[in-house]
């Protein structure tokens, strides 16, 4: 199982489309990893302080939507270091969330920048409640 991921971002109409896995000792299953692909929007920026709000589908097919809080640092030599909380809010009303820290890179002009991310989950409620593992 994967123990870091790499993610991709690819603007599209102000949309950020990535790709996660994530290690979850609680829900699913015990030990199983979860995966799911996003999208959001900028939602509030103030300073290096941002919101992102959107929508997730996983890998079962089910949706949750999230919210991203992040803070970048000033960008530096074509790097951008970052930290935020996202939740997901699932139909039944459970969720997780999860802290990290990371780094954007930005290429050529016209490329998508690309970003490495690490994290831990810190809670869940409902079917989630005692979710732990890592991103």
């Amino acid at each position: 199982m994967r123990k870091g991921i790499t993610y991709t971002f690819k603007w599209a109409a102000t949309a950020l489309v990535v790709g996660l896995g994530l290690m979850a000792s609680v829900a699913p299953a015990q030990g199983e990893e979860m995966s799911w692909r996003q999208s959001s929007i900028r939602t509030e920026v103030q300073g290096l302080s941002y919101v992102r709000r959107g929508v997730a589908m996983f890998g079962n097919g089910e949706p949750a939507t999230l919210i991203f809080r992040g803070v970048g640092k000033p960008p530096e030599g074509g790097r951008q270091a970052f930290s935020g909380r996202m939740l997901m809010r699932f139909e039944d009303g459970a969720t997780f969330t999860f802290d990290m820290d990371g780094v954007m890179q930005f290429g050529p002009a016209g490329t998508p920048p690309t970003m490495s991310a690490s994290g831990k989950m810190i809670e869940g409620t409902g079917r989630f409640a005692g979710i732990s593992g890592t991103i």
